[in-house]
């Protein structure tokens, strides 16, 4: 049978196929205004780039999967990332899942289910709109911001929590002839400081995982490292995992 799972996030709408534990294509594309539309647009698109005219189910998840109208089944986003971690590596234990407006550390049990988890709770503070909006204010672009702060020289931190706030902060460190590089590190520090505050009330074990768009940053991956005085990890798939654990979790 060939699957198709669709994680509705609130800037990224990310769909995957899959034929038993085989992922046969992918497909990102943004959210925009209209979730509905977004989800069929990437579902049509995942499926053309799998050679496909169709799935045999469809399965949504994420922040707007409520509002997409045509899915065989909706699925929990924290069961879905949970079981994306454990489908990408089955010795993981905990998965912190850092999305646009949110982020989250689970811990995981038996077979990648879902033991407990906590959730930030000061808006989109630690998340990736909070880095980006940053990174607009530095005249860089997301990916631009991560290479940026590895030529970093000065191990800064942005402290702010609230974007008005932070961005006056990055304009100041401007003004005081600090290094693009060290506040674009400075920026990425803060996040993982606040996202690992609340990793560590899940009281991680050896093997930690993070999912979700800001996976592929390699700054993200130490300064959490750092954090946490464990090692970190991601996957070639981290934008695609809780795609792919939303099929998973359907099957059993």
């Amino acid at each position: 049978m060939k699957y198709v799972g669709i994680d509705c996030g609130n800037e990224y709408t990310k769909a995957v196929v899959m034929e038993d534990d085989r992922i046969l294509a992918r497909a990102v594309v943004p959210t925009d205004f209209d979730i509905d539309l977004a989800a069929k647009t990437a579902c049509d698109r995942v499926l053309k780039n799998a050679g496909l005219d169709a799935a045999d189910r469809i399965i949504v998840t994420g922040a707007g999967r409520d509002a997409v109208t045509f899915a065989d089944e909706i699925v929990v986003g924290i069961v879905a990332s949970a079981k994306g971690a454990h489908y990408a590596d089955t010795t993981v234990e905990l998965v912190i899942d850092l999305g646009a407006e949110g982020y989250r550390a689970i811990s995981l049990v038996e077979n990648g289910n879902v033991g407990h988890y906590e959730a930030n709770d000061r808006c989109a503070a630690g998340s990736g709109t909070f880095i980006e909006t940053m990174a607009r204010t530095l005249q860089l672009s997301i990916d631009e911001m991560d290479a940026c702060a590895l030529r970093h020289d000065e191990d800064l931190t942005i402290a702010s929590q609230c974007v008005v706030f932070a961005e006056s902060e990055v304009v100041s460190l401007i003004h005081q002839n600090h290094a693009v590089e060290d506040i674009a590190f400075g920026v990425i520090a803060g996040v993982a400081n606040r996202v690992a505050t609340v990793a560590k009330r899940e009281k991680p074990k050896d093997k930690l995982m993070l999912i979700g768009g800001l996976g592929g940053s390699d700054v993200m991956l130490q300064c959490l490292s750092k954090e946490m005085g464990k090692t970190v990890c991601a996957h070639p798939e981290y934008q695609y995992l809780t795609a792919v654990g939303a099929i998973i979790s359907t099957r059993g």
